[in-house]
């Protein structure tokens, strides 16, 4: 919340964490954040998919009319937005699309 993020046009924060099983200290805290009211997130690694799809979905319900563009960043993320802002002006938001990397899974 202190780093990049205040550089975007808005952004939140998704927790799987309800409010009702926070302490008053962790309360406070996300009162001072902007957190989507997304209900019934999963907890754990196996559920980040599920988890990225509700934000998107919340994204998109509530702010689609409103930005051209969507990050998906997790808290071991750091972005320089305004090089993202400069490479997105050179793109169509006229087409679908996605950005990233995809990684190649390997098991041991």
């Amino acid at each position: 919340h202190e780093t990049w993020a205040p550089q975007c046009d808005r952004y939140f924060f998704i927790t799987e964490f309800p409010r009702e099983n926070m302490t008053l200290k962790q309360i406070q805290f996300a009162e001072q954040i902007p957190i989507a009211p997304i209900k019934n997130i999963t907890s754990g690694y196996q559920y980040l998919t599920e988890k990225s799809t509700l934000a998107f979905l919340f994204a998109y319900k509530h702010y689609f009319n409103d930005f051209d563009w969507f990050v998906k960043a997790d808290d071991d993320t750091f972005l320089f937005v305004d090089h993202l802002k400069i490479f997105l002006r050179k793109q169509s938001t006229s087409e679908p699309v996605t950005f990233g990397y995809n990684f190649k899974v390997v098991s041991f």
